[in-house]
């Protein structure tokens, strides 16, 4: 069985306890039948009630496709944060946010973690693990109180990731740097151990595939338009994730036709969702490590 992924709030917004239970991965009570003895159910909805508690409300929720009809209501899913008392009054504005992966048929770790919301473009930007420690918990044997506690700490960690993108704001990229990041995020996501890869002009190659580098790193909007590592970061980051026309590639089919390849797909499901975001948000902090010890 095949399900579309269901997404419930715009990522403005609070979402109500009713609306969430919409989605039958957060509010399951119990763990998968495929699971063993030995695993540990954590319920989503707990881990809710205590951030709310902590004024934490949820402002979009997702799960996962899942293929399988035993996995359906027991699926990865993702909850994501904001806390009451922050608005978004201007473009370029920043909200923080807590971010919450779980599943309940083995197949992931709970996860919470620290990220950002920005007004101009709705991203949603996810720290490092590295940096801002993300709490992953293993379904074996802490009590569910434990798990809802260690969310806590991440909370502690947002004032010093604020201070953190002060910083970014303030570091300009020259040209062959602002390259030389949109190369290794292309590299990060599209590329495999033995990838062939090269660069010609403006153009970057991963294996049969052409990306147009200054299309990537083209400013989206006036806001953005600061050579800035942290422009430079939410411009390739909302063409990553969204969907953009930075590719150039030009295939032959089979029977002789040509097809240009434009459209760059955004991004849907949460695993990879994670994955990039947090390959993004390490460059750009390898990057501020890099000029700032220049």
């Amino acid at each position: 069985m095949t399900t579309r992924i269901t997404t419930i709030g715009n990522g403005k917004d609070f979402i109500s306890l009713e609306q969430l239970a919409v989605l039958r991965s957060i509010i399951q009570t119990e763990r998968a039948p495929t699971t063993s003895f030995k695993y540990k159910f954590y319920s989503t909805m707990d881990v809710i009630d205590g951030l709310r508690d902590h004024n934490w409300y949820p402002v979009k929720a997702q799960e996962q496709r899942v293929q399988k009809e035993s996995r359906l209501g027991y699926q990865r899913h993702m909850v994501r944060f904001r806390q009451e008392g922050t608005y978004l009054d201007k473009v370029g504005d920043l909200a923080p946010e807590l971010i919450l992966t779980n599943a309940h048929d083995g197949t992931t770790r709970y996860s919470i973690m620290a990220g950002f919301f920005r007004l101009a473009c709705l991203n949603g930007m996810i720290v490092s693990e590295g940096e801002f420690g993300q709490i992953n918990v293993l379904h074996l044997g802490r009590d569910q109180e434990e798990v809802i506690e260690a969310g806590y700490k991440v909370i502690e960690e947002v004032p010093r990731l604020t201070e953190k993108i002060s910083s970014y704001q303030q570091i300009e990229l020259k040209p062959v740097e602002q390259t030389v990041f949109a190369e290794s995020t292309l590299l990060m996501k599209y590329a495999k151990d033995n990838s062939r890869t090269s660069s010609e002009g403006l153009q970057f190659h991963i294996d049969d595939r052409t990306f147009n580098v200054p299309a990537l790193l083209k400013p989206l909007r006036v806001n953005d338009e600061a050579p800035t590592l942290w422009n430079i970061f939410n411009r390739i980051q909302e063409k990553m994730t969204k969907g953009n026309r930075f590719e150039r590639t030009v295939h032959t089919t089979p029977n002789g036709h040509l097809i240009h390849k434009e459209k760059v797909p955004g991004i849907t499901g949460i695993t990879e969702n994670i994955r990039v975001n947090r390959g993004l948000w390490h460059l750009m902090d390898e990057m501020a490590k890099v000029k700032l010890a220049a």
